[in-house]
């Protein structure tokens, strides 16, 4: 995957995001891919990469 589909990716990502679920940051959208592109030639570290990546914003939500 090249930049420009990592871009691509993302875009369509935050279109669903933006209109489907506006309360999940976008932030956390591009921290995700991100940690998956970063390591596509190794599944298990980029799976670990992107549950840290979750793991982290879970741990900053409040529940009202």
């Amino acid at each position: 995957m090249t930049n420009v589909e990592k871009n691509e990716l993302i875009s369509v990502l935050e279109e669903i995001r933006s209109t489907k679920y506006p309360d999940v940051p976008a932030e956390l959208i591009v921290d995700i891919v991100s940690a998956e592109f970063d390591s596509l030639d190794d599944r298990a570290k980029a799976r670990k990469d992107a549950q840290k990546v979750i793991d982290d914003f879970l741990k900053q939500v409040s529940v009202p």
